[in-house]
C-alpha cells in the first residue's frame, strides 16, 4: 500500500498488512482521491481501530479525514471516492476540522481511544502528536469507554448467548478497547508515566488489563479464566464449546469494576 507522504507507528504497519488486498486497494484510491479532490485544505487522514484486525470486510473501517477547511466545491469532488470505497467495505469517513480534533477525541472516546496513541497515518503527519486534552477530558472518556463497553456486552450477551461463534467475536472485539481503557487507567492514577512511548504501549496494554484484573479481583487469579478467553478469542476468532458464555460474563464484571474505580478518579 502506497499512501504517498503518510507517517505511521510500528503498529499502524502492522495494521496495514493484515488489510485485504480489496480493502487495500479501496484505502490507497480514497486517499488519492481525497488528495486531489481538498487539495491544500487536507491536513492527514487516519484509520482508525483498536486492533489490526479491526480494519477489515467483516467489521467495516472507520476514517478521519481531517482538513483545515471545508469547502463544499470539493467535498463534492470527494463524494465518488466515498462511495466507491463503501462498496467494497463497510466504510464510514468522519470529515473533521482541525480545530475539531480534540473535541472529537473527546467525545468519541472508544472510537479515537487507540488512535490517539497508535495513530495509522495513511496521509500526512500525525494529528495526534501535539494534542494536549485537559486530565478532566482524559478521565471523562475513560468513564464513558468502560459504560459503552459494559453496557455493549450486556447486550451481546443477551442477543448472542445462543451463538458461541458469535460471542467468540464480541469478545475478540473487546480485547483492544479493554486494555486501552486499563493502560488509560494506570496513566491517569501515575502508575504509568503520562508521555509512555507510543511504540510500547500496545505491549503496555495488555500488561495493564491484567494488572488492573488482578488487583480488582477477590484474589489474584479471580479473572484469570476470563482474560485467558479473551487472549484466545482474540488470537482464534473461537473459543472451546462452552466457554463464550461465561468468559462474557467474566469481562462484563470486569468492566464495571474497572468502572467503578475510574470514578475515584480527581
Amino acid at each position: 500500500m502506497s499512501m504517498g507522504r503518510g507517517v505511521t507507528s510500528s503498529a499502524g504497519a502492522e495494521a496495514l498488512l493484515h488489510l485485504s488486498q480489496d480493502v487495500s486497494r479501496a484505502l490507497d484510491e480514497f486517499v488519492r482521491s481525497v488528495r486531489i479532490a481538498f487539495g491544500p485544505d487536507l491536513d492527514s487522514v487516519v484509520l482508525l481501530g483498536n486492533e489490526p484486525k479491526d480494519a477489515d470486510e467483516k467489521h467495516g473501517i472507520d476514517v478521519v479525514v481531517l482538513l483545515n477547511d471545508f469547502k463544499g466545491f470539493r467535498a463534492d469532488q470527494a463524494r465518488q471516492a466515498l462511495k466507491q470505497a463503501q462498496a467494497v467495505v463497510p466504510f464510514r469517513a468522519m470529515f473533521l476540522l482541525v480545530g475539531e480534533l480534540g473535541s472529537a477525541t473527546s467525545a468519541f472516546a472508544q472510537k479515537f481511544g487507540n488512535a490517539a496513541q497508535l495513530p495509522i497515518v495513511l496521509y500526512g503527519s500525525d494529528p495526534f502528536q501535539n494534542l494536549e486534552v485537559p486530565r478532566e477530558s482524559n478521565v471523562l472518556r475513560l468513564k464513558k469507554m468502560l459504560l459503552n463497553i459494559v453496557l455493549q456486552l450486556r447486550e451481546a450477551y443477551v442477543q448472542r448467548t445462543n451463538s458461541e461463534h458469535q460471542l467468540a467475536g464480541v469478545i475478540a472485539d473487546a480485547s483492544g478497547p479493554l486494555r486501552s481503557a486499563a493502560a488509560t487507567m494506570l496513566i491517569l492514577e501515575g502508575v504509568l508515566p503520562a508521555e509512555l512511548p507510543r511504540i510500547s504501549l500496545k505491549t503496555s496494554s495488555r500488561g495493564s488489563l491484567e494488572r488492573v484484573a488482578r488487583e480488582l479481583g477477590e484474589d489474584s487469579n479471580y479473572f484469570s479464566a476470563p482474560l485467558l478467553g479473551l487472549s484466545s478469542a482474540r488470537d482464534e476468532r473461537s473459543l472451546p464449546p462452552g466457554v463464550a458464555g461465561p468468559t462474557l460474563l467474566g469481562l462484563i464484571e470486569l468492566a464495571s469494576r474497572m468502572r467503578g474505580r475510574a470514578d475515584l478518579l480527581k
